[in-house]
């Protein structure tokens, strides 16, 4: 079963849910503009290591799930700074490959010259 399988039928499974996922999470005490709050900090850090990029990748899964959940306008979860930020994170990768790439072709190119 995938990442994405698992996902769908997740969401399925709160569809189906006679109880509904806002109801869960106030139940179990969270508050959700706080966990908005939470993903916005691990999203919006300046220099990020590589757990952090993961960590980063998972928020904005989540961010991106839980717009997905039904009585996500109701609960006002969508953001667009935050939605901003949560596709910005999958940008982080190949800027930073392509930057190298780009470094290392112009010391090569300049070695040619000489």
């Amino acid at each position: 079963e995938t990442r994405n399988d698992s996902q769908s039928s997740v969401t399925d499974d709160l569809n189906a849910s006679s109880i509904g996922f806002w109801t869960v999470l106030f139940d179990a005490g969270v508050n959700h503009k706080c966990l908005l709050a939470v993903i916005y900090c691990l999203l919006d850090q300046s220099k990020m290591s590589f757990n952090d990029r993961i960590c980063a990748v998972y928020c904005s899964q989540l961010y991106l799930t839980l717009l997905q959940v039904p009585g996500t306008t109701a609960y006002k979860t969508f953001h667009p700074m935050l939605f901003q930020k949560a596709l910005d994170v999958f940008n982080l990768y190949p800027e930073t490959g392509s930057i190298q790439r780009r470094r290392s072709s112009s010391i090569v190119d300049k070695k040619r010259r000489k």
